[in-house]
C-alpha cells in the first residue's frame, strides 16, 4: 500500500515491511543492492510498471490485483 511516499507491504493479512521513499534509510539500502547498478532510478519513481521477482527458485504468481484503495 503506498500513499504519498510511505509504503506498506503486506502478505496475507500481515505487514512485513514498511519505508519511507527517498528517506536516507532508503536510500541507503538501494546502494548497497544488486537494483543500484541495474536500474540507477529503482525505488524513486513514483508512477510506471510494477517488478516482480524472485530469488533464484520455483515461482509463480496468480491472480494479482492491484487497486486504488
Amino acid at each position: 500500500m503506498v500513499k504519498g511516499k510511505n509504503v506498506q507491504h503486506w502478505v496475507n493479512g500481515v505487514k512485513v515491511l514498511e519505508y519511507t521513499r527517498g528517506s536516507d534509510e532508503f536510500m541507503a539500502g538501494i546502494a548497497k543492492s544488486k537494483f543500484s547498478k541495474v536500474e540507477p532510478v529503482f525505488g524513486t519513481v513514483e508512477k510506471g510498471r510494477i517488478q516482480l521477482q524472485d530469488h533464484h527458485g520455483p515461482v509463480a504468481f496468480k491472480n494479482l490485483k492491484i487497486r486504488v484503495i
